[in-house]
């Protein structure tokens, strides 16, 4: 008898351990903090950002704050010493800072990295930037000029302290989403996989599916009720929650 109860023990864990591994697996992997859905918060952020600004106009605003001999001193400082007049473009300097990086890559004992250069280089960055674009003598004199309008602009800091809390709120808002998904899905994990037998968590998730569009009715009569500060007429129940003709189990 004791070896017959063992066995028919044994049968009863052996199939409930799939049906487990389907509740672990539906709960950590179907909830609200899975990659996917990390991935669409992002994807949403970043193009919310781009509306209000892409990232072309934040380096031409980030441009716009350098002083202009960020911007000429590489050609000056060229002009002086090759001893050459008339005008100089940085398109011209950048290429030749290329073409002085692709030499030494020839050499036995020269460096083999890329040409690079942090934003806030004065000698190399907006050489390489004209160079990189194509940007010509004339195309730089005109984006020299809009540089010079927009910092004499007594507007653009209010306008830049405007964007700075759009990207702000932007971002609080993804950070925010982020941690209730997190929040929901740990609350998940403690109710349904330690609270609750498996077999309890299975009927309540049963019982959800059949009620979900109920329970998405009950949940908006109740916070209308609750913002108009009315009486509850739904009444409070205790115990089982009744959604329709069918209660919850317990």
């Amino acid at each position: 008898k004791t070896n017959g109860f063992g066995q028919f023990e044994s049968m009863i864990v052996a199939s409930a351990i799939p049906r487990m591994e389907k509740l672990v697996f539906a709960v950590r992997k179907g909830g609200p903090n899975i990659a996917e859905r990390q991935a669409a918060v992002r994807f949403q952020y970043n193009a919310l950002r781009q509306l209000f600004l892409p990232f072309y106009r934040q380096i031409f605003l980030s441009l716009s704050l350098r002083e202009h001999s960020f911007f000429t001193g590489s050609k000056e400082q060229r002009m002086k010493n090759q001893k050459t007049g008339g005008r100089v473009s940085s398109k011209i300097v950048g290429e030749e800072m290329s073409k002085n990086h692709a030499d030494d890559l020839k050499q036995p004992h020269g460096t083999k990295h890329n040409l690079t250069c942090r934003a806030n280089d004065s000698e190399m960055f907006w050489p390489l930037l004209c160079y990189e674009l194509s940007i010509g003598i004339d195309q730089e004199e005109k984006l020299l000029q809009a540089f010079e309008s927009i910092r004499g602009d007594s507007g653009m800091q209010q306008t830049r302290a405007k964007i700075s809390v759009a990207t702000t709120m932007v971002s609080n808002l993804r950070d925010g989403l982020l941690s209730h998904c997190n929040s929901i899905a740990n609350h998940n994990e403690v109710g349904l996989l330690q609270i609750l037998t498996p077999s309890q968590s299975i009927r309540f998730l049963e019982w959800f599916l059949r009620n979900k569009s109920r329970c998405a009715r009950l949940l908006i009569n109740k916070q209308l009720v609750q913002n108009s500060s009315g009486p509850v007429t739904n009444g409070d129940h205790h115990g089982a929650v009744v959604v329709g003709n069918e209660s919850m189990p317990k």
